[in-house]
Formats: structure tokens, sequence, C-alpha cells
């Protein structure tokens, strides 16, 4: 079943947070792709995903990187074109990349933003795609706890 998790992360913490997730899902066991709204956001989070602790990393390639797709477990692009279709998560940081992107070429979307997240909006703009889906919302408070909106969840 395709479930829809929306993380909205408090702006000074998104450079701890963003990579953890994205740590939880690759645990999780599956092949993911990033989903970039721009080349600068992508350069970025590849800079990100390779230097956001002295203790780790998390391997990927990008795009632009000349790679074997089937070894990778994490792809970043910022062109649709450039994803692994067969890899069972994606991640993306912008509503409006959603609304783009055809939501049945993956099983699980997980939407992490700084961006306040307007779920009324989101439903309108994806006309029922997901209704009949799993979606959870979690808002990052800024002690760094997370708070679930139960009046956003669907199932």
């Amino acid at each position: 079943m395709k479930s829809l998790t929306l993380y909205q992360i408090h702006k000074p913490l998104y450079k701890v947070t963003f990579p953890k997730i994205v740590m939880k899902i690759l645990d999780a066991g599956g092949k993911v792709n990033l989903l970039c709204k721009s080349k600068e956001e992508m350069e970025y989070l590849d800079n990100l995903m390779w230097t956001f602790s002295q203790l780790s990393f998390i391997p990927h390639s990008t795009e632009n990187d000349k790679f074997n797709e089937e070894l990778q477990d994490l792809i970043i692009a910022i062109n649709s074109d450039h994803l692994a279709l067969h890899n069972k998560f994606l991640i993306i940081s912008s509503i409006d990349l959603l609304i783009k992107f055809n939501v049945d070429l993956v099983n699980d979307i997980f939407i992490i933003t700084t961006d306040t997240i307007n779920t009324e909006y989101l439903f309108t703009k994806l006309d029922g795609k997901l209704f009949n889906n799993k979606m959870k919302f979690f808002i990052q408070n800024i002690d760094n706890t997370w708070t679930i909106d139960y009046n956003k969840v669907v199932e």
C-alpha cells in the first residue's frame, strides 16, 4: 500500500535532521530516490549527505555522476528522468514536486521540508491521488521533539 509521510522540519535543525531521516528511510531496506527542485539544492544535499557527521556519511550518487543504479541505495536528482523508477522510496523537499511526479512509480513517498505544509492545498493539488492511502504528518519542534498532527492523518 502506498503511503505519504510529511516531515515539517524546524529550519535551524535541518542540517542535522534531514540526513537522520534519510538514514532511517534507508535502514527500512530499500532503494531511495531524492528529487530536488534545483541544481543548487541537489549540490547542497549532495554535500550534506557526505559531511553531516564527523563519524558517518550517507553513500549516494547524483544524476551528474556516472554510476550503476543497481549498486546505489540513494540517488539525488533534479530531473525525474534520472531516477531509478524501480526504487521503493521517494524523498522530496517540496509539495510542488510531488504534484508533478507520477506517484504510481514508487511505494512510499516522504516530503521533508522546512516549509509550512498546508495539507488542504496538498489534497486539492493531488486531486485525490492519495486519498485512499496512508498518510502521516510530523512536525518538528524547536526543542527537537516531534508532534504528530492527528488532524492531518488519513488512514
